[in-house]
């Protein structure tokens, strides 16, 4: 399987909000990457025991981000 880092995806942090509203957050940029995106099978959400739909994608990434 060949892998193509065709999508730019942002990996973002959450921090508190100065504003006045209690449990506010606001997401700031950590970094940035090109991602091969997948669709996890049936079989491997099941091997790792997971229930429900709490994960369905999978994440490769180069080694390097910019």
């Amino acid at each position: 399987m060949a892998l193509s880092f065709n999508k730019r995806i942002e990996l973002v942090t959450l921090e508190e909000a100065g504003g006045p509203e209690v449990g506010g957050t606001v997401e700031v940029l950590f970094s940035k990457a090109w991602a091969d995106i997948k669709t996890m099978q049936g079989r491997e959400v099941q091997s790792l025991g997971i229930s429900g739909h709490e994960l369905t994608s999978r994440f490769n990434l180069p080694l390097k981000l910019e």
